[in-house]
């Protein structure tokens, strides 16, 4: 099958096509300009299709640069369809393994696990790949990975699940008492860090942090009902470096993706820190580095 050219297509460029069901276009390159006395500059990317993939043109390099991995995602699962039945069928005996465990937010483990482990075992890579021969290299080096990725996914899932529940075993004979707060801003957290969609697109790098953080809740939890004046003042203090946190996430185009990211899971390092000292953060986490990143972030 070759790709049709989309007559949808948003500036009619030879580029853009859609029903790709293997890379059958030529190399996609970072970005293009088109016009010749107004020059625009626009970013091409592979664009998820669900059953297919196709090629578009973005005015925004940070949407391309999404896109692109999406596409490249689906590219690879509609290449070897077995190979994609296969782990499925061992996500969805994890799932049902663990049915009574899974909160709403998690309704779409499998694919959003899918997605995951795609992305750890095609797309690690440094170079974008946007060529056929990158595309077919990086498959015939890492499909023999996926189903390890899987593996190592549901470990880490498991550990997630069976941490959350400890946590809301501890919750439910705290409530209702004067540690109320307490309660509120745990049950945020992990309404935050267990969000719907979380499994897919939270980074490998800090999803593997996950049990730690689940870990440092417990710790915080040890002491109550006595949780003391200085865990209240803790939690203020969180919650108003949460509050600045969301308005920069409400300031995309003003702020870098990959900075706010950072300012997220340093905040979620500082609860690690401030509650459960004797486990170790992943980097060195203060009020004065939080502050200079906020401030850096800001600028």
């Amino acid at each position: 099958n070759s790709p049709v050219v989309n007559s949808g297509a948003l500036y009619g460029h030879e580029l853009e096509c859609t029903g790709m069901h293997d890379w059958e276009c030529g190399d996609v390159p970072e970005s293009i300009r088109l016009g010749d006395k107004l020059v625009l500059v626009r970013y091409p990317a592979l664009i998820d299709e669900q059953t297919s993939v196709g090629v578009r043109l973005f005015a925004e390099a940070d949407q391309a640069i999404e896109s692109h991995r999406e596409g490249l995602i689906r590219l690879y699962m509609i290449k070897n369809p077995q190979l994609k039945k296969t782990v499925k069928k061992q996500l969805e005996g994890f799932q049902q393994k663990n049915v009574l465990k899974l909160s709403s937010e998690m309704s779409k483990l499998v694919p959003d696990s899918l997605t995951a482990c795609y992305s750890k075992a095609f797309l690690q890579s440094k170079e974008t790949i946007r060529s056929h021969a990158a595309f077919t290299a990086q498959y015939n080096s890492s499909r023999s990975e996926l189903v390890e990725w899987v593996s190592r996914l549901e470990s880490l899932l498991q550990h997630i699940l069976d941490g959350r529940l400890s946590v809301q075993k501890r919750l439910n004979r705290l409530w209702p008492n004067k540690n109320h707060y307490a309660v509120a801003d745990i049950e945020a957290q992990l309404g935050e860090l267990l969000r719907r969609g979380f499994i897919a697109e939270t980074s490998w790098e800090w999803l593997e942090q996950y049990p730690r953080y689940i870990q440092a809740i417990l710790k915080r939890l040890e002491s109550a009902p006595h949780l003391g004046p200085r865990d209240q003042e803790l939690t203020v203090k969180i919650g108003s470096y949460w509050q600045r946190y969301k308005s920069l996430c409400s300031q995309k185009h003003l702020v870098k993706k990959s900075d706010v990211d950072l300012l997220r899971w340093m905040i979620e390092e500082y609860r690690v820190s401030s509650f459960a000292q004797s486990l170790r953060t992943k980097m060195t986490v203060s009020e004065k580095r939080l502050e200079k990143l906020f401030k850096s972030v800001s600028t």
